[in-house]
């Protein structure tokens, strides 16, 4: 039958994908014969006249194809093909002698070959000599390219560059600059050999290799390497028909199949013995002993081009570069020639596992694997976290835009250093409440020690600064800290939805402060609007069942009425509790809650009750004269005590929390209804005499500014309020609050037009939504306003270790205190300006800022940065609806 094939073949050999001259032995996988074995990886016993790979070696030259596209890549570890599929297969026998032969394959699109209704052949092919043609899936069809110019002096840092290592010093092969690491950790190279502009490095013989560390140091999505060789042998390398390996790009868990969503992927530069340099893209484990091998025997894409042409001992100018994302492209060039292809990536592949070694020089192996180092002078090697399409022949240059890169530089040294501290302080996931200086020991309120803080806002400030050098950069570091806090938040969440304000941790576990959960001072906020960006960027669902778990525990407490109560809620208590409250934003803060987890989710309960608490503001507003809110009303909507110093009285810091949730709901549904009690409010404070304005509290019948203590409300000019009560009051509380008419004067006006949204550059209407989002200049324009100069100056004073008042805080309970909180927040000043930065140099596409607001708690808007978030079912409403 074999012969037959072969013969009824001969004659077609120069359609489809044989070449001219080409003979082929093929059959057809019969699906009753095919078992499924693991994952995504079957099984069938094949019989045919080629050899198999077996534990000895590598042996096989058969092909394999589904529907007529071959399919590969071919040799791979059966539990790869088992954990990631898409078209890997081996053909094996667990015999020396090859016999009982399997075949371990997938399909391209992991479906289950013996029902998916297509056609799987295997083919041995063999050129008009006799010789195997091996594999050729993954061959690449490139095109020539050419650099407009070779670098003719050393090489230097800009905002792409990961690492920078000019091989200088003479004892020693560290390099000039690095993100993460920039000490040479390898062995068996010479720190003194000569350069190409001063000095240099070699690495000769067998062994050897320049190493740096590769987790940050270069991005495994996109970038470009560029280096000098020099041949040091005696007969010129470039021709001498042996291989010698240049430069290898080696990942993390390099020897492990598919996790985290996540494979190997090697990018391997050699002279081949044909005397080409090839560079190669490897998708699948290699373990460590066996990398060159597997390397060099590896059918993946690749692309090649003459070395043995090459002057024998001038310095030449190697580049290579690789973008993995959407279909993927690779690039070769030598002294500014060479050529670059499509890889047709698969969509929906794994992601490349992060960085672990750059190997510069040479490689390693097992004696007889015929391992061989550069045996070259090697200088100036910079990697970069861009591709090189933009230095070639052809290439629109980008507009510098007035952009000051000095500064650029300088700004994100200082915001990853920032963010590197923030990773170093981080502890089971969290972040203390304060930290001393310069120790950096955990203190703040309560002092918990050891443990995480939720009572501030700068624990997920610091989770949701990390994401955002995450998404700015890439480094796998950052993302790993932010899930960390995810994960923690997640893990320290109580069973009714809520967090505590603190956890200790000891002994192997959180322990809560309290069983009671406060809604106050966005205690549950800033977890909430962390995890909802988490959700939406990773689509991890834990983070979006942590978030529903929590909205349904503030829907369960909302009043009937609307309103949210400010006391702590007993663990395990069902229903409202306490009173309704605006003190401490409490109502307000709950609805916008509910309105971003609506955002992450999508379901409508969330966002019904929005309004609900709108509508209770309304209701609860007094009557003449003042028309304002109190700090707490009964059930039934009258002013009542808070605690024996927060009388039931106007209070000015409830019509700010009742202004920001009217305007809150007016900006979702356009209904005048929203806005109409801040006019009347504004009335009775136009009335109020100068000299009166500025306190805290004002008597809703008498209309006088008053202050209270043990349940006794007086007057402020009472003998009584100034010799006893103000005095107390100040020393831990205030009496004083912003008058509040100019900022409801300012939010009616915004509101003139119709509803507003809160833009990146401020409030704006948003009818003016759809104008469209940021451009290149604006962000050009925003840059060189240099809005971040302050955030700049302290993070550089405290990068010196002499922070400023600022950074630098302290008391006498406290001591000297590093203060998180205003460090975050300088870091994202930076990291907003950076972005800024980028998009004006066209590195960040304008579509990656939020059209809203950023940074601190409006992280949340980078869930989906394009999206109009007040774009909601309840804008459609008719107005008074």
């Amino acid at each position: 039958m074999a012969k037959w094939i072969l013969i009824a073949l001969i004659g077609s050999l120069s359609a489809g994908w044989a070449a001219e001259g080409e003979k082929r032995v093929e059959g057809v996988l019969d699906p009753k014969a095919i078992r499924h074995e693991q994952g995504f990886c079957y099984t069938v016993d094949l019989d045919v006249p080629g050899k198999p790979d077996t534990a000895a070696g590598r042996a096989s030259y058969l092909r394999l194809f589904e529907d007529e596209e071959e399919l590969g890549p071919p040799h791979v570890l059966h539990q790869v093909i088992r954990d990631t599929g898409r078209g890997a297969f081996s053909h094996w026998s667990g015999s020396p002698d090859g016999k009982g032969a399997m075949l371990f394959f997938s399909t391209s699109d992991n479906s289950d070959p013996r029902t998916n209704g297509r056609t799987y052949k295997w083919a041995l092919v063999t050129d008009r000599n006799g010789k195997p043609v091996p594999s050729q899936f993954g061959l690449l069809k490139s095109t020539p390219c050419r650099l407009r110019a070779v670098p003719t002096q050393a090489l230097t840092r800009d905002r792409n560059t990961t690492l920078l290592a000019h091989f200088d010093a003479a004892d020693n092969n560290d390099a000039t600059y690095a993100r993460v690491h920039r000490a040479e950790v390898g062995l068996g190279s010479k720190a003194d050999a000569p350069g190409h502009f001063d000095g240099g490095v070699s690495v000769e013989g067998t062994t050897g290799a320049v190493q740096f560390p590769g987790l940050d140091n270069y991005n495994p999505l996109v970038g470009t390497v560029e280096f000098w060789a020099q041949s040091r042998a005696e007969k010129p390398i470039w021709n001498d028909g042996i291989e010698h390996w240049l430069l290898i790009l080696y990942p993390e868990r390099a020897g492990a199949g598919s996790r985290y969503g996540m494979t190997p992927h090697f990018l391997a530069l050699r002279k081949t013995a044909e005397n080409t340099l090839e560079l190669k893209l490897v998708t699948q484990s290699m373990a460590p002993y066996a990398a060159a091998v597997g390397l060099r025997q590896a059918t993946s894409p690749a692309l090649s081009v003459p070395a043995d042409k090459l002057a024998p001992n001038d310095w030449h100018h190697i580049a290579f570069s690789w973008d993995l994302r959407g279909s993927g492209r690779l690039w070769l060039l030598v002294d500014g020639t060479g050529v670059t292809a499509d890889l047709k990536l698969k969509p929906d592949r794994p992601a490349p596992n992060p960085g672990g070694t750059i190997v510069l020089g040479g490689f390693w192996g097992l004696p007889g694997d015929d391992v061989r180092t550069s045996d070259c002078n090697l200088d100036e090697l910079r990697v970069q976290d861009c591709t090189i399409a933009s230095r070639l022949v052809g290439a629109r240059p980008v507009p510098n835009r007035g952009i000051d890169e000095a500064r650029l530089l300088s700004e994100i040294d200082l915001s990853r250093a920032m963010l590197d501290k923030l990773m170093e302080l981080q502890y089971r996931g969290g972040w203390a409440p304060g930290y001393q200086w310069p120790t950096y020991t955990p203190t703040g309120w309560s002092r918990i020690g050891r443990g995480v803080d939720f009572w501030f806002a700068h624990g997920a400030g610091a989770a949701g600064a990390l994401l955002r050098g995450w998404m700015l950069w890439g480094d796998d570091r950052y993302l790993d800290a932010a899930i960390e806090a995810a994960d923690m938040i997640c893990k320290t969440q109580m069973e009714n939805g809520a967090w505590a304000y603190h956890y200790s941790y000891s002994r192997g576990e959180f322990v809560p402060w309290s069983t009671h959960a406060y809604i106050a001072q966005a205690m549950q906020s800033n977890q909430i609007r962390f995890l909802c960006l988490m959700y939406r960027k990773l689509g991890t669902e834990r983070y979006g069942q942590a978030i529903r778990k929590a909205g349904d525990w503030m829907v369960s407490i909302q009043f009937p009425n609307g309103a949210w109560g400010w006391e702590a809620y007993p663990l395990g208590h069902k229903g409202p509790y306490g009173h309704p409250a605006l003190n401490d934003a409490i109502t307000p803060q709950a609805m916008w809650d509910l309105f971003v987890i609506w955002c992450a989710t999508g379901e409508r309960k969330y966002l019904d009750c929005v309004l609900k608490g709108a509508e209770w503001i309304r209701a609860v507003q007094a009557g003449a004269p003042t028309f304002g809110w109190a700090d707490q009303y009964d059930e039934q909507g009258n002013f009542i005590w808070m605690r024996d110093f927060e009388p039931p009285a106007v209070s000015m810091q409830a019509i700010h929390a009742a202004t920001w949730g009217l305007c809150l709901a007016y900006d979702l549904t356009g209904d005048d209804k929203y806005l109409e009690p801040l006019r009347k409010v504004l009335q009775w404070m136009d009335t109020v005499p100068e000299e009166q304005r500025g306190w805290l509290w004002y008597d809703p019948e008498k209309n006088v500014p008053v202050v209270a203590y043990y349940n006794e409300m007086l007057p402020v000019t009472d003998p009584k309020a100034i010799k006893e009560i103000i005095p107390r009051l100040d020393a831990h509380y205030g009496t004083k609050f912003p008058w509040q008419a100019d900022h409801i004067r300012q939010q009616l006006k915004l509101r003139e037009n119709g509803p507003i949204y809160q833009d990146r550059q401020g409030p704006r209407p948003r009818a003016e939504f759809a104008k469209g989002g940021p451009t290149a200049n604006e962000e050009a324009e925003r840059f060189r306003r240099d809005l971040a100069k302050v955030a700049r100056e302290q993070l550089a004073a405290w990068a010196e270790g002499k922070p400023k008042s600022g950074i630098l805080g302290g008391s006498h309970e406290y001591g000297r205190t590093f203060e998180i909180g205003n460090a975050v927040s300088y870091c994202e000043t930076l990291l907003s300006n950076i972005e800024s930065a980028l998009v004006a140099l066209g590195d960040l596409p304008p579509e990656r800022l939020p059209r809203y607001a950023r940074g601190g708690i409006w992280n949340w808007t980078y869930m989906e940065p394009e999206r109009d978030y007040f774009a909601t079912p309840l804008a459609a409403q008719k107005p008074g609806g």
